[in-house]
């Protein structure tokens, strides 16, 4: 009979593994890491004003927590492993400040001077007064990407992209008079100002006559309730857009005439009113009718002419 063998001497390797395995699975099993520490490493965007919709990334983020901006309670909207989505204290001094989590076990992290409290302020709407669909442009402190614009509680469309100091919209359709403008910021933060655009009614301008022969004489009349000192009245071949002039004139006065020739090619046209020396125009006439025949005086020349631009 052969001797018996100590178990485990032979079979060693196998002990040894079985035992690795036993250590590595533990007794939360296979896979359990350690919880992640606590930290913050940064607040976006880290300036902003008191009402502000902020970011909070780090680790170790826990269902429960809390947050501190300067001292006093943020109001904390979401939370996951490693981002926090809270709403900055209302009414805070404008200083640079600490920001602090606190889990529900008590563990803390703080990042020193992560967040600077700015004013949320409009400085100036150019122009404040005029007609539905102008554009306005915002000049300012403290607006964010996904703040809505109101005037008179009409949502204005947006139409360039907001940074801090400014944008640009377009005056939405509303009765005449004054009307609040104001901004709101994500997460509810808000300034008005009462009263800060007046709407004026639509210019009105018309031409005579409107069947005419080539190169004949037009008579364009306007009137106005509002003038900037470089509005100006435009000739276009009906379904062109608002830089494909023929011919312009600047207005003078609330009420006027102007005279132009007719193109000196056969088809329909019109004048357009654009307020401001820029490219929207807020009135047309009827279309003019060009009929072919001999022509009385040649078109002008072109003249170029200078415009406002965008934002």
């Amino acid at each position: 009979m052969k001797p018996t063998r100590p178990r485990g001497v032979v079979f060693g390797r196998a002990v040894i593994a079985l035992a690795v395995v036993s250590v590595a699975c533990g007794k939360d099993g296979p896979g359990t890491q350690p919880s992640d520490k606590l930290s913050i490493t940064s607040v976006q965007p880290a300036t902003a004003p008191s009402g502000a919709e902020v970011r909070l990334y780090g680790s170790g983020f826990k269902q429960g927590a809390t947050v501190t901006i300067g001292e006093r309670p943020a109001t904390v909207s979401a939370i996951f492993d490693s981002q926090i989505v809270v709403v900055t204290p209302p009414d805070h001094p404008l200083v640079n400040v600490h920001v602090v989590v606190t889990n529900p076990d008590g563990q803390t992290a703080k990042l020193t001077g992560g967040f600077t409290f700015i004013p949320l302020a409009i400085t100036l709407l150019a122009p404040n007064v005029g007609f539905e669909n102008l554009k306005i442009r915002v000049f300012g402190t403290g607006f964010m990407p996904g703040s809505r614009v109101s005037i008179g509680g009409t949502p204005a469309p947006l139409l360039t992209t907001i940074v801090s100091t400014g944008f640009m919209i377009t005056a939405p359709q509303r009765g005449l008079g004054p009307a609040d403008f104001t901004v709101t910021i994500p997460g509810g933060g808000s300034i008005t100002i009462p009263g800060g655009f007046t709407y004026y009614p639509l210019p009105v301008i018309s031409v005579t006559p409107t069947t005419v022969a080539a190169g004949e004489r037009l008579i364009v009349s306007w009137v106005v309730s509002l003038e900037s000192g470089f509005d100006w009245i435009g000739l276009y071949k009906v379904g062109t857009d608002n830089f494909s002039y023929l011919d312009w004139k600047y207005t003078s006065g609330l009420t006027g005439a102007a005279t132009f020739n007719a193109p000196t090619l056969p088809g329909n046209y019109e004048f357009r009113y654009l307020p401001m020396d820029d490219y929207d125009d807020f009135a047309r006439t009827a279309t003019v009718t060009v009929t072919s025949g001999s022509q009385v005086a040649a078109s002008p020349p072109l003249r170029n002419r200078r415009g406002r631009g965008g934002y």
